[in-house]
């Protein structure tokens, strides 16, 4: 069965507001069914790392990013924002600043641009 651009569209947004509104558990079931109608795309793995994050493990979540996300797509300015926010979340705020300022000044994808820009100086831990 095919699904939509729509649909998954829709079910992105559905987990990312799971993974923020206390339903972390639930969106990763949301992502794990993104990725299974789009196992090509590192997307869901992303959605699959911030939703590990809401749940405070870290490790998990730059696992997911490193190991499965830019392995499907090295050039993903989102995928590397993210990391930079998982680094944040874990105190490594030099590393983080470092690809966070690389993805900001980039070409790339306009919503890891602004991501990036927006986490830039920003301590969490």
């Amino acid at each position: 069965m095919e699904v939509s651009t729509e649909s998954i569209r829709r079910a992105t947004e559905a987990g990312y507001l799971a993974a923020v509104n206390g339903m972390a558990p639930q969106s990763l079931l949301i992502f794990s069914g993104i990725a299974a109608a789009r196992p090509e795309s590192e997307l869901a793995d992303i959605g699959l790392s911030f939703s590990h994050l809401c749940l405070g493990d870290v490790r998990e979540a730059l696992r997911i990013l490193t190991e499965d996300a830019l392995r499907k797509n090295p050039e993903s300015d989102l995928a590397k924002a993210f990391v930079g926010l998982c680094l944040k979340q874990a105190g490594l705020n030099g590393e983080a600043e470092s690809l966070l300022e690389e993805v900001a000044g980039g070409s790339g994808d306009e919503s890891a641009r602004n991501m990036a820009a927006a986490l830039i100086g920003q301590t969490f831990a």
